[in-house]
């Protein structure tokens, strides 16, 4: 599905759906106004697939059906590098940014930590864990602490990564493998032939559907209605 036929599925979705609004229908909604809401429809319904708060309360990779979903936007980036500290056994990479480009577009962040596969020493692996940041307060060495870390753990700290090793075990030099849920391509109406294709097409009519109604309800809610009044009366 272009980004075009997106636009047209939303027309005619929210058409249908605008059932309190009069006889006219739905209103018209700008291209910018309408690439909002399918794109935050998009990223909710990325959500829902890959925590399983959804129907089937099933998350990413909890079958093949979730799977399938969302296969298109796994992504991993090998190769990066970590820095050691030489009183700590702490591993830090810096600048936690995305590789992947859509076309000309860079989209730089990541959406869901999947898994890390941490390189050390002469050619050897270990998984890696995302923890909390309660959790890792007992994975820092420290003079009166020198933990025992079979796998090692990690947190994500304002743009960082850093993992938590057992020097004794796992000596460098060190690089890590991530392995995430990318953000999808921005919805852009000036690039009308560009397409959601990351996601499986009846996942896209799944977000053209719930994007129409997200904007339906904006409009609808009585929240949204008596707002004009309120800033009418402020105004008197």
């Amino acid at each position: 599905m272009t980004v075009l036929e997106a636009h047209i599925a939303f027309k005619i979705e929210a058409d249908k759906n605008a059932v309190n609004i009069g006889i006219s229908g739905c209103p018209s909604f700008l291209p910018e106004e309408i690439d909002y809401w399918l794109y935050t429809a998009y990223l909710s319904k990325i959500a829902t697939k890959a925590t399983g708060n959804n129907t089937l309360r099933i998350p990413f990779e909890g079958n093949v059906k979730r799977v399938a979903d969302l296969e298109g936007l796994v992504k991993t980036d090998k190769g990066l590098s970590l820095l050691s500290e030489s009183i700590s056994n702490r591993l830090t990479m810096n600048n936690f940014k995305s590789s992947i480009t859509y076309g000309d577009d860079t989209q730089d962040k990541r959406m869901y930590f999947l898994e890390g596969i941490l390189h050390f020493g002469s050619n050897k692996i270990a998984t890696v864990k995302l923890i909390s940041h309660e959790q890792a307060t007992r994975f820092l060495e420290t003079y009166n602490n020198k933990p025992w870390i079979e796998e090692p753990v990690a947190i994500l700290e304002d743009n960082k990564l850093i993992v938590f090793i057992d020097r004794d075990l796992m000596v460098g030099p060190y690089t890590i493998d991530i392995t995430y849920l990318a953000y999808p391509r921005k919805i852009n109406n000036q690039d009308i032939t560009s397409t959601l294709d990351e996601i499986p097409e009846y996942m896209q009519y799944e977000v053209v559907k719930l994007a129409a109604d997200m904007a339906i309800e904006n409009i609808e809610s009585p929240r949204t209605q008596t707002h004009p009044q309120y800033v009418a009366q402020l105004s008197e």
